[in-house]
């Protein structure tokens, strides 16, 4: 009986299950601590819940709203994956082939929208903060705070920026419309880089010069979203007269930026919205 046992215990079959458990697991532990550690060291990204008056007239981007992105990375066609490489999270794009199993990967970020106000920045704007993602599976201590106007002359987005692969959104013209909305109506922005800006984010660009021009309308056909009618918009950043950047945004009246449609340093980056809670 104790022999049978134990040829029992050391059985290829009792083997891979105990393993594929013991990985299982693991895997669950591993995103709890995620989600415990993103809490834990991250509570200065807490919303006070204290009513900011920024957020009174918004229509689209109202407190406590969560807006959910994918985010992709095209060169000649090819799909790459963002990994972030060592402690310092140095991101690389890798083809899906050649993934790392022990980097950390985004494909994801989700907007939210504070209820409250933050006592050091932003008092003019209603406060959001990035969390980043692998699937369901949070990236601790990444978040990042930042902004939004929005109000009945314009929406203005301040985007996702993190130096672990997100340091395009700063040389690219940053999402916004000017109201009311009118085909081939055009304006302009300026964003002025300051010097510690630039070291975190490793770009060498100081001034950034956009121009918009909404093309015309176009549907969106999403398997989340469903159909969304959208306001199209053409957009070029510059830096000494050179141009950095070209993208196509897409504004639906309702959920706001739905899509964002990059071509940065012979790379395209498509960005979703996937859902809105």
């Amino acid at each position: 009986m104790m022999k049978e046992l134990v040829n029992f215990f050391l059985s290829s079959s009792f083997l891979k299950k105990s393993c594929f458990l013991v990985f299982l697991g693991v895997l669950c532990v591993s995103c709890k601590n995620f989600r415990e550690r993103n809490c834990y060291e991250d509570k200065m990204f807490i919303d006070n819940g204290k009513p900011n008056v920024n957020n009174l007239d918004n229509t689209i981007y109202k407190s406590g709203s969560k807006f959910i992105y994918s985010i992709h990375f095209f060169k000649d066609n090819i799909e790459y994956i963002l990994e972030l490489k060592g402690l310092r999270r140095e991101p690389i794009l890798v083809q899906k082939k050649d993934i790392d199993d022990d980097a950390t990967r985004i494909n994801k970020f989700i907007l939210t929208v504070f209820k409250g106000t933050y006592k050091s920045i932003l008092q003019d704007q209603t406060i959001i903060k990035y969390d980043y993602y692998y699937d369901d599976c949070p990236i601790g201590a990444l978040s990042e705070l930042s902004g939004i106007i929005e109000d009945e002359r314009m929406i203005y987005l301040h985007p996702p920026r993190t130096s672990s692969g997100f340091s395009f959104f700063e040389v690219t013209p940053f999402p916004s419309i000017n109201f009311p909305l009118e085909l081939n109506k055009e304006w302009t922005g300026n964003l002025y880089i300051h010097d510690d800006m630039k070291q975190y984010l490793k770009i060498n660009e100081s001034q950034i010069h956009s121009k918009y021009h909404i093309v015309g309308k176009e549907q969106i056909r999403s398997k989340t979203m469903g159909v969304m009618d959208c306001f199209v918009i053409h957009c070029k950043s510059f830096a000494k007269g050179k141009i950095v950047s070209y993208c196509k945004y897409y504004f639906n009246e309702k959920f706001g930026f739905v899509k964002l449609d990059i071509a940065h340093r012979g790379r395209t980056i498509i960005i979703e919205l996937k859902a809105v809670k």
